[in-house]
């Protein structure tokens, strides 16, 4: 049987930090999409590419991180998509906030790849 590579959307606006991501999951056998804004990441997630996971900076020009997962997670076609939270803000407030907006999980940067990895399965 041949498994469906699984997509990741890798939404930062920082280039060296998204090409980081998808650089390990592509070694891992993910297909990701580097998306770098979050009105380009709300166009992509509605188009066909439907991904299988989304990692999401929350610190990004608007919308924000936090305006995205809202949006995904309060949308009927969308919800079901998991989204982690990837961001330098990691008190215990932003985590909190981003879990209550519906975000599955929350990984403070910086982060250790083998982490983000087991997150992502």
């Amino acid at each position: 049987m041949i498994e469906k590579t699984k997509n990741v959307f890798v939404i930062d606006d920082d280039p060296d930090i998204a090409q980081l991501i998808d650089y390990n999951l592509k070694k891992e056998g993910y297909q990701t999409f580097q998306i770098h804004s979050g009105i380009q990441a709300i166009w992509e997630v509605s188009k066909q590419n439907r991904p299988d996971c989304i990692l999401l900076d929350i610190m990004m020009p608007s919308p924000d991180g936090y305006e995205i997962c809202d949006f995904l997670k309060t949308s009927d076609d969308y919800r079901d998509i998991p989204v982690i939270l990837v961001s330098a803000k990691g008190s215990p407030e932003d985590m909190e906030k981003g879990l209550d907006l519906g975000a599955d999980a929350f990984l403070p940067k910086p982060f250790a790849i083998d982490t983000l990895l087991k997150m992502v399965r």
